[in-house]
């Protein structure tokens, strides 16, 4: 592929950007409806839809075998269940077998609040761990999937999604959506076509989170084509050509929600049935392991603040190696709050330019492009100690220092200038923060991005993730994402705890 359209490809997969039109997705949605489907093939035909795998169905990938367990089976591929507690809803919950990080996670995912009913429909009554439809029903549906589009009288003259399209619907809207995280987009998106995948190595969670996430996303993506539905005069999705329907399976965006749904803010509870006892899992963790929690990098950091107010010089013309220890050390811990506050890369340009400093923020050479890095209230108060610090060192020691140069520098025994380069600072994190590296302090700074909410394309330019011509036509960096960006830095600030001392 041409650079060209690799740069308009990774341009469409950006968060924010246009989502697919949902007046040709939901015509193709009812085009499912008109057809002469049963509950259970269109139940399995949505199921693979939600997971990304109809595309993959084909003569020689035909439709996979799906079973309903019960509450207290092992998951497995592939499978249904229902969870109903005491006298509340019912609610059926379809495996989802996906890859993050090279790591297969298997996992229930609730059913969407629109589909649930039409769900139900097809499983209440079927055996525990028997094939929901025949093989002759099966091939049914593969040669419906495989076949071209046959329009019906209703949908004549009207625009209809292409069949790729509409495979890809959920992977089209999870790229594009800036509410979702990495690590449940890479539950939705399988890991080939997942773009910013590198944040998945920064974050942490649980499939409990997954379970929230992924159900809030599939209530966005569908709420919008029943809206356009609504819009258009179409009310209700329904198969009239199946005999044993109580009800018309309405796809209805306002269905009553079982309990356990909502009984926690940011979890969904995984809800084990057995002999009427309900217990709860506590769920897989997925993401890093290669990071330090937010308390310990907060506590470090506190040390070390701790640590340099000790060594700090009281007289007027201080001892050499006095003056020196606290340099390098007063050099460190800048560093490491530029990468724990503000993201900055440890292997990559670690100190700017000393003309390149403003008030509030900073402006980085960071993988060949300009990174902006806006600056919490302490490390504004910290660079202005810095600035006046350094005085005091080119008068003692001679130090001649350019706008060009990076402002954050060491002195050896003898008070000559050494860079501060990733090796020197690995080495003093591995000294006195029990062996942890400084990235792992970046990744702290990315948790916390993730825990406070921060959005997806928000989070990408804080960290400084971007794909080849995802700016194209947006170089610029207007006020308001400039402000954007102040907001989130100082929320992380607050999170993570910020100094209440300075340096000064």
């Amino acid at each position: 592929m041409k650079g060209h359209f690799i740069a308009k490809s990774n341009l469409s997969k950006s968060p924010g950007s246009v989502f697919p039109d949902a007046n040709k997705s939901m015509q193709r949605l009812r085009y499912l409806f008109l057809h002469d489907l049963s509950v259970e093939q269109l139940t399995i035909t949505l199921t693979l839809w939600l997971t990304s795998k109809l595309s993959k169905v084909n003569s020689e990938n035909p439709v996979p075998e799906f079973v309903r367990l019960r509450a207290s089976d092992p998951i497995r591929p592939n499978s249904y269940r229902i969870i109903q507690e005491g006298g509340d809803e019912s609610w059926v919950e379809f495996s989802i077998q996906t890859q993050i990080q090279k790591k297969n996670i298997l996992f229930w995912q609730p059913a969407p609040r629109a589909f649930n009913q039409l769900f139900w429909q097809a499983l209440r009554h079927k055996s525990y761990n028997k094939p929901i439809i025949s093989d002759k029903e099966k091939n049914q549906l593969l040669e419906f999937l495989t076949s071209s589009l046959t329009r019906f009288p209703e949908q004549q003259n009207i625009p209809i999604a292409h069949k790729t399209a509409w495979n890809n619907y959920i992977t089209h809207c999870a790229h594009k959506d800036a509410q979702l995280n990495a690590l449940a987009k890479a539950s939705l998106i399988t890991e080939k076509k997942l773009a910013y995948g590198s944040s998945c190595y920064y974050i942490a969670t649980t499939t409990r989170h997954l379970r929230r996430d992924n159900y809030q996303a599939y209530n966005r993506y569908i709420d919008r084509l029943l809206s356009a539905a609504k819009k258009e005069g179409i009310s209700a999705f329904t198969n009239e050509n199946d005999p044993y329907y109580d009800t018309d399976p309405l796809l209805n965006k306002n269905a009553s929600e079982a309990g356990y749904l909502n009984r926690e803010a940011n979890t969904i509870p995984i809800v084990i049935i057995k002999n009427h006892v309900i217990t709860e899992d506590e769920g897989v963790y997925v993401g890093t392991r290669r990071r330090v929690s937010t308390d310990q990098a907060s506590r470090w950091l506190q040390t070390l603040n701790l640590e340099l107010a000790n060594i700090r010089p009281k007289s007027r013309k201080p001892v050499t190696t006095q003056l020196i220890a606290y340099h390098n050390l007063l050099t460190h811990i800048i560093a490491i709050h530029l990468i724990t506050y503000c993201g900055c890369r440890p292997t990559h340009a670690i100190s700017p330019a000393k003309g390149a400093i403003g008030l509030s923020s900073m402006c980085l050479r960071d993988k060949g492009k300009a990174r902006i890095i806006n600056f919490p209230r302490h490390i504004k108060d910290y660079i202005a100690h810095y600035r006046q610090h350094l005085q005091l060192i080119y008068s003692r020691f001679g130090v001649l220092h350019t706008e060009n140069e990076p402002l954050l520098f060491l002195l050896n025994t003898s008070g000559k200038k050494e860079f501060l380069t990733a090796k020197s600072l690995r080495r003093f994190t591995a000294a006195s923060s029990n062996a942890h590296v400084p990235y792992h302090f970046r990744k702290a700074y990315a948790q916390s991005l993730f825990e406070v909410g921060c959005p997806t394309h928000i989070f990408n330019r804080l960290m400084g993730h971007s794909q080849y011509g995802e700016q194209f036509g947006q170089l610029t960096q207007y006020a308001y994402d400039q402000q954007q960006d102040q907001v989130w830095t100082n929320r992380v600030a607050e999170y993570l705890g910020g100094p209440q001392e300075t340096l000064c």
